[in-house]
């Protein structure tokens, strides 16, 4: 039986190095029936020529005339998109041979949830884990979280993307923000078993997290979206979700006027709106990360994906 189509976009910036990897890694896929879009965002190395070597029917490939930068690139691919659901390998990225079927065969088995996102290693959950947006939301702001920043190992309903009006383009981790936005409306499935892997290199969206404007981004994306009207939070769930947010920025501003970074200190006060009185608020918090999901709403015993999809494989 032929499942239902899936539409891989791979965005590439100067990916000559490690493209053919990632391109090969989408052909080689044991579910055939993907559309594969490739959108090169005006490479100045050989990527562009590496794409033409490949001839797939399935592939259709663009390149810009100019660089448009990452995210307008991505709601351009995402534009063309016309299967069920999408995912994003980027130019450096590779999903194995089974990733797809695997994710799949996870996202067709829960129909409300809007994606589905690789979760960490671990021994204490039992994948996969469904979470109405109240315990993603606390998950994330009160727990450890499972929202990282990387695109990799995210598999989207289409509909469900496509209805947040694509990426946003003003911030540095719009991936981040989308699923945060995403997970306002829809349940999210946490799904284990790396079907996909991830490259780090220079100039990724992820990798910018870690600096100043990162930082400051970070703190007004989730200070957003957990003051957002949607929240699933209650009134102190989502206090105690501020304060675990915040209260870094209050103590990184004290900090910077101890070692009189009074610019650094002055930036990130104005940026969040703040005055003395805030600072103060949120540099007393209490953080409090220790929230857990109490219940695994799968019975796996119960159900065929306890057994493994793949054995057939190992005949």
């Amino acid at each position: 039986m032929i499942g239902p189509l899936v539409t891989v976009i791979t965005v590439t910036y100067n990916s000559a190095k490690y493209v053919r990897d990632a391109i090969e890694s989408v052909l080689h896929q044991n579910y055939t029936n993907i559309e594969y879009i490739i959108g090169d965002d005006c490479s100045s190395d050989d990527t562009w020529d590496i794409i033409g070597e490949y001839r797939d029917e399935r592939i259709k490939a663009y390149r810009n005339p100019s660089n448009m930068r990452e995210y307008p690139n991505r709601n351009k691919a995402l534009s063309m998109a016309s299967g069920k659901y999408v995912l994003f390998i980027d130019g450096d990225d590779m999903v194995l041979a089974h990733g797809l079927t695997y994710m799949v065969t996870m996202l067709e088995a829960f129909p409300d949830a809007g994606m589905a996102i690789v979760g960490y290693d671990c021994n204490y959950f039992i994948y996969p884990l469904e979470f109405t947006p109240e315990e993603i939301y606390k998950f994330q702001f009160m727990g450890h979280g499972f929202l990282g920043y990387s695109m990799v190992g995210n598999l989207f309903r289409t509909a469900v993307l496509k209805e947040q009006g694509g990426f946003p383009t003003h911030v540095i981790s719009g991936d981040y923000y989308i699923r945060l936005k995403i997970c306002l409306h829809h349940k999210c499935l946490i799904i284990g078993g790396n079907p996909v892997w991830a490259r780090a290199t220079p100039g990724q969206a992820s990798s910018n997290v870690g600096t100043s404007k990162g930082f400051t981004e970070l703190l007004l994306m989730n200070r957003d979206v957990i003051q957002d009207p949607l929240c699933p939070l209650n009134d102190g769930d989502r206090r105690q979700a501020l304060a675990n947010v915040l209260r870094p920025a209050a103590r990184r501003i004290v900090k910077d006027l101890l070692k009189l970074q009074w610019m650094r200190s002055i930036t990130l006060s104005r940026a969040l709106g703040w005055g003395w009185t805030d600072i103060t608020k949120y540099f007393g918090a209490t953080q409090d990360h220790s929230y857990m999901s109490e219940h695994n709403s799968t019975n796996l015993l119960k159900m065929d994906l306890a057994r493994n999809p793949f054995s057939n494989n190992y005949k």
